[in-house]
């Protein structure tokens, strides 16, 4: 296989380093007051030359997302995404920070966001379908388990003492009673879907 070469090939190197320098930004102790500069300085280039590279600041912001959500994608369990997201509030913020901006239809993530929230509700609610009583009933589910790990998020960075892991999986376990599924069993517990 032929490897790509020339300006298109440096530019994508360039643009993959921007993005984990970004990536490392928010995941450091730091990462509630990144700026662009700061990604700038640790890929040696003005900020104006990262910027060009992704075409705004809200692209950037948005592929941080998205790459956090590849590596999220490799977690196991709701526990493990939790614990990794208690590790790197800057991450957290940004989430939090880009989803709410992300409302307006005109914003460059609106459509990222829409892909994200359509993509993990039918993940859950199709686990959940398999044992609800209605595909209603799981559809709700999901639909509340997702909007309860955005909302304790929420929370969580204006008060860190508040446990996501334990609050989460405890609502999981009652949205799961609610629709007529008991507790999870060991095996049930290892089809659920990445993230819930």
């Amino acid at each position: 296989m032929q490897t790509k070469r020339g300006p298109y090939a440096k530019s994508r190197r360039r643009k993959d380093q921007i993005l984990q320098a970004a990536l490392a930004a928010y995941a450091g102790p730091d990462g509630r007051t990144v700026s662009i500069r700061d990604i700038a300085e640790a890929v040696g280039m003005t900020d104006a030359g990262v910027l060009h590279h992704f075409g705004n600041r809200d692209n950037l912001l948005t592929a941080v997302i998205s790459e956090r959500d590849r590596a999220e994608n490799d977690a196991r369990d709701l526990e493990e995404i939790i614990r990794h997201n208690i590790e790197t509030p800057g991450l957290v913020k940004l989430f939090m920070d880009l989803s709410a901006a992300a409302a307006e239809t005109s914003h460059p993530a609106h459509a990222y966001f829409v892909e994200r929230t359509d993509r993990y509700r039918d993940s859950v609610a199709s686990h959940y379908e398999e044992r609800a009583a209605t595909s209603d009933e799981a559809q709700w589910a999901a639909r509340m388990m997702l909007a309860a790990v955005d909302g304790i998020q929420l929370q969580w960075l204006r008060d860190p003492r508040i446990d996501m892991t334990s609050d989460l999986v405890r609502l999981r376990n009652a949205l799961e009673r609610s629709i007529g599924i008991s507790d999870a069993s060991p095996s049930e517990e290892a089809t659920r879907p990445r993230g819930v």
